[in-house]
């Protein structure tokens, strides 16, 4: 996967996962190749099979909202990346599927900015909406 070799990435995993069905990273890890190959109701099943498994693993919760935000499921995907922080408060990419979740649902707030702030170390595409929402603000602010 690491190499976007998604179709080959999702053989194997496909494979693995037939072998050991309780192998959560490998359920974690195909979920994510249905995602990145544009799949992403086959990656919340993913998910949900891994979640019967280990219910409390941030990347699985934050993963999750990352294919809901795909299907613009905007407030189960806040929920989902809201749980990813609770089980780790540090993670980018929880952050990042929270602020973009909250600015699909039009809440534009300084909360969305700084869960984008924190998502920019990784997310070249959070500095573009940070500045969106940033400006926005501002022009509220302006207004009262």
């Amino acid at each position: 996967m690491d190499k976007g070799q998604y179709d080959e990435a999702l053989r194997y995993l496909t494979e693995a996962v037939r072998l050991d069905p309780d192998y959560v990273e490998a359920r974690v890890d195909l979920g994510a190749a249905y995602a990145k190959t544009g799949l992403p109701e086959q990656a919340l099943d993913q998910y949900e099979q891994a979640f019967k498994l280990e219910p409390n693993v941030p990347v699985l919760h934050s993963n999750k909202a990352a294919a809901l935000v795909i299907l613009s499921r905007w407030e189960e995907a806040e929920q989902a990346a809201r749980r990813a922080l609770q089980l780790d408060p540090a993670s980018i990419d929880a952050n990042y599927m929270l602020g973009i979740a909250l600015m699909g649902q039009g809440k534009i707030t300084p909360e969305t900015a700084a869960r984008l702030a924190v998502a920019v170390k990784k997310h070249p595409r959070a500095r573009v909406y940070l500045a969106e929402v940033q400006a926005y603000l501002a022009a509220e602010r302006r207004k009262q």
